[in-house]
């Protein structure tokens, strides 16, 4: 299993089961600093389980598995018959192992806040509020994946606006990009939780439907296709769509080859009047 699978699965693990996993962690390595003995340094491994809820919990909770990290090391201090020149000396120890604990505790949880805040500006694109390419991409092919091995149908629309740059020119690139606004808005709405809508160029959406069929795609399109160009002339946009959608019925295709046969179908559509939407059926004797 790689390590990105692995922080995955830890991931999806509930805040229950994570902090109880780093308790027994920290019990576990107080009952072997115990029986290792004082003259052999443990320090760093207790780092580990709060490392661990400092990541995967966060910083309030990890706090708790710090004070208990503390307290075993002060507990396997006073069992393990080391000697002291002052009674407060294990204490002030203690205190000291603790105020470390807590500075890294702090910092690895403000580091997975920042990693967790630079990924979802990489998944998203900023200006429409849709997926980027990067996001369109890693989880299409996780459900291309799922959909080749149950044979689930999946289909992919590419979107082109059709007189953007003219609208641009016309009215200014601070209403063009209002109008990519506007259209990712749209989208979004329209479309299912399930689905996945990206901005895959400047005036480019990509429109991933899993569990989807001819018939529901032409239905889906054909509405979308008529509510964009009501949107667009109600804001008094000349703006029109054109659209290809590319159908696999058993879901058995790789992602790359399906967006150049999105892609295809929707650059006929582009140089056969535009504004408008054109379907295909992509069986194994047909790729």
């Amino acid at each position: 299993m790689k390590l990105h699978d692995i922080n995955n699965l830890l991931s999806s693990k509930s805040k229950r089961w994570l902090i109880l996993t780093s308790i027994v962690l920290v019990g576990l390595l107080g009952t072997i600093d115990h029986l290792i003995g004082y003259e052999i340094s443990f320090a760093v491994f207790y780092l580990i389980p709060i490392a661990f809820a400092a990541w995967y919990v966060g910083w309030n909770l990890s706090l708790v598995v710090c004070v208990l990290a503390a307290l075993t090391w002060l507990m396997v201090d006073y069992t393990s018959g080391r000697s002291y020149s002052y009674d407060w000396i294990p204490f002030w120890n203690a205190f000291t192992r603790l105020a470390f604990f807590v500075v890294v505790a702090r910092l690895l949880s403000g580091l997975k806040v920042s990693v967790r805040e630079r990924d979802q500006l990489l998944r998203t694109d900023t200006l429409t509020g849709v997926k980027s390419l990067h996001a369109f991409q890693e989880e299409a092919q996780f459900i291309l994946r799922s959909a080749a091995r149950y044979q689930d149908p999946v289909s992919l629309g590419y979107i082109d606006l059709d007189r953007f740059k003219r609208l641009n020119d016309s009215m200014g690139h601070a209403v063009g990009d209002e109008a990519l606004r506007v259209i990712g808005a749209q989208l979004n709405h329209l479309c299912r939780s399930t689905d996945i809508v990206a901005r895959i160029g400047g005036d480019e959406f990509a429109l991933f439907l899993p569990h989807t069929e001819r018939e529901d795609a032409e239905i889906f399109f054909s509405r979308l296709h008529a509510h964009l160009l009501q949107t667009m002339a109600e804001r008094g946009w000349d703006i029109g769509f054109s659209v290809g959608v590319a159908v696999y019925p058993e879901g058995n295709i790789s992602l790359q080859k399906a967006r150049q046969q999105a892609d295809a179908l929707m650059y006929d559509v582009k140089k056969n009047g535009r504004n408008s939407v054109r379907y295909r059926v992509f069986t194994d004797s047909a790729r």
